[in-house]
């Protein structure tokens, strides 16, 4: 009997105990995972601060590409490495400004490259404007080849039409 109820209380034991470590060593592995992970992000995060400190901006997209969406300030820094890479490609003065558009508010972000963000921010949008004028200027210039053209003052279309023999009178 002594047997039985050792053999019964082993049965037992191994019943409940086996399932038991084995969901107590899936937490355990699922935690090493987790902790894996976490070193990995941060050696990309590491590793693509430093690629934008270096000018490998192509890199630094990449890795913080890799990274979850809410890791550190990494959805603040990507718009920042499209940006520069933008200026080492010379990309023309449209595209960039069209790349600080993702940057963030000043407020949003105040982490490592926050001042030069807000400094290529509000230089490229001067050199946009400055761009923009330019290019209205030209188009304005355009139009003022074109004789007459629209808007021209009645004075000088006159004064057109006698240059050219074409007065009536």
């Amino acid at each position: 009997m002594k047997k039985k109820i050792i053999a019964v209380i082993a049965f037992v034991l191994v019943v409940t105990g086996v399932p038991f470590c084995a969901i107590k060593g899936d937490e355990a592995a699922r935690a090493r995972a987790k902790e894996a992970a976490e070193s990995q992000n941060k050696e990309w995060y590491k590793e693509a601060n430093a690629c934008i400190d270096a000018g490998e901006y192509e890199d630094a997209i990449k890795l913080l590409e890799k990274l979850p969406t809410d890791y550190e300030d990494s959805r603040y820094i990507i718009p920042y490495a499209e940006y520069c890479k933008g200026v080492a490609d010379k990309e023309k003065i449209e595209q960039l400004y069209r790349l600080t558009w993702n940057f963030p508010r000043e407020n949003e972000y105040t982490g490592k490259y926050s001042e030069k963000m807000q400094t290529a921010k509000a230089e490229t949008k001067a050199q946009y404007e400055e761009y923009t004028e330019q290019k209205e200027k030209e188009k304005r210039e355009e139009i003022k080849k074109d004789v007459p053209y629209k808007g021209m003052e009645r004075k000088n279309l006159w004064r057109l039409v006698e240059m050219a023999g074409l007065a009536m009178l």
